[in-house]
């Protein structure tokens, strides 16, 4: 959210009719200083951010990494990941991945049409005709659509005779803006719905059937709710996803702590 610029003052660079000549130019030559090191910031950030996406990546193949060897011997079912925000990022790129090189189910969830098709259009391309990456349309700030979202997952359980390994909360948004220029709070509402609530609502939804058809898995299932560095260290400009990330770190621990007792 921006505001025009002559909506609020900026009290340091603005002079008035009574300062002396000096003091303005002092003021001045201080600005190249300010902009280099806010250069110099932003620089860091991008690096830091990169440097976390790659890692959170890598973390992401590693937890889903099992490979045949090493299941339970004695359950032999199919295993079904179900991944949202697989429009584009890491969603669309783990369930691509997963689909060309393993032997796991995939149910992709997806927002927009364009994802619809374009995913399709991957899972029609199967090799030796057998599919195993499913597409649907999902938003998951939508009590209906996680409804539908549930009742694909148990006709694949069902038809697949399959397990639910593995839930992968992915979707997410970003709204950068400086709170005090907020004139209400639909952009928190907004974050806070996809990021946060998004996770709570398809969790909550799956996690019946996952407990179902899971307890024969001798790894154990798995659940993968996307954070950020966000959600640990807090940065101004990102007020909303800040909050948003910070409250799936609290839920994640809370909920590995009810699942373990």
């Amino acid at each position: 959210t921006s505001l025009p610029c002559n909506s609020y003052k900026q009290p340091f660079i603005r002079c008035t009719s009574t300062q002396s000549n000096n003091t303005m130019s002092s003021r001045s030559s201080a600005l190249p200083s300010l902009l280099a090191t806010a250069a110099n910031f932003a620089i860091f950030s991008t690096i830091c951010a990169v440097a976390h996406q790659w890692h959170g990546w890598k973390q992401l193949q590693s937890a889903l990494s099992t490979s045949s060897d090493k299941r339970d011997k004695g359950d032999k079912r199919k295993r079904l990941i179900v991944i949202s925000g697989c429009d584009r990022g890491f969603g669309r790129l783990l369930a691509e991945k997963l689909n060309e090189t393993t032997d796991y189910l995939v149910l992709a969830l997806v927002l927009t049409d364009k994802g619809l098709e374009e995913l399709n259009a991957v899972a029609d391309t199967a090799a030796n005709g057998e599919k195993r990456l499913f597409v649907l349309q999902c938003d998951v700030t939508s009590d209906e659509n996680i409804e539908n979202a549930k009742g694909r997952v148990s006709q694949i359980l069902e038809e697949q005779d399959a397990i639910l390994y593995s839930i992968v909360n992915n979707a997410g948004i970003a709204d950068p803006g400086d709170f005090i220029f907020f004139s209400n709070l639909d952009i928190f509402k907004r974050v806070m719905d996809v990021n946060f609530f998004g996770q709570l609502r398809l969790t909550q939804a799956l996690l019946p059937s996952m407990l179902r058809t899971s307890q024969t898995i001798a790894d154990g299932a798995r659940i993968l709710n996307l954070s950020s560095v966000g959600g640990s260290s807090a940065a101004p400009s990102n007020t909303s996803y800040n909050a948003s990330k910070f409250a799936v770190e609290g839920w994640s621990d809370s909920l590995r702590l009810e699942l373990e007792a």
